[in-house]
Formats: C-alpha cells, sequence, structure tokens
C-alpha cells in the first residue's frame, strides 16, 4: 500500500511540475511576443516620416471610388478636398 501512496504522491508531484513549466513558458512566450511587439513599434512605426513630405508639408491622398462614373461623385470628392483645404489654411493663421 505504501508503494501505490507514493506513487500516487509522485504522479501528482509531476502534473505539478508539468503545470508550473507549462505556466513558466506561457509567461516566457508572452514576453518574448511583448519584447518583439516593442522593437517592432520602434524600429518600423516610428521610423516614418508620419506623413510629411521632403519639404516638410503633410500630403494627405483622397480615395472616392466611382467619382468618375457621371453620377455627381466629381463634385461629392472636390467639395470634400475643398474642405479640408480651407481646414487646414484655418489651422496655419493661427
Amino acid at each position: 500500500m505504501d508503494f501505490l501512496t507514493s506513487w500516487i504522491d509522485q504522479g501528482l508531484s509531476l502534473i505539478v511540475l508539468i503545470s508550473a513549466f507549462s505556466a513558466a513558458l506561457l509567461v516566457f512566450v508572452i514576453a518574448i511576443v511583448i519584447v518583439l511587439s516593442v522593437l517592432f513599434k520602434l524600429f518600423f512605426v516610428t521610423k516614418r516620416n508620419k506623413g510629411l513630405n521632403q519639404d516638410g508639408q503633410i500630403g494627405i491622398g483622397f480615395f472616392h471610388p466611382y467619382c468618375d462614373a457621371g453620377g455627381g461623385g466629381e463634385r461629392v470628392l472636390w467639395v470634400g478636398i475643398r474642405s479640408v483645404h480651407a481646414w487646414f489654411l484655418k489651422c496655419q493663421k493661427q
């Protein structure tokens, strides 16, 4: 009987050991993912020119599908461009 209880205790300790190892491995993997994401942000995201041209001016692109279909989309596109342009001019004067 003592052999059986000893074997069960060893089995339980093996389960505890495997669980602790799995938890430590999970923490290690999460730490690696966090470090890699921070490095990615530092080297790739912040190195971009953040929308500035070489002159230091902001460049804006407009995407308006079907603006050339003749259904009035051209006017909507140009009104949007005009309003953004006016907003930037107002911001520059302040």
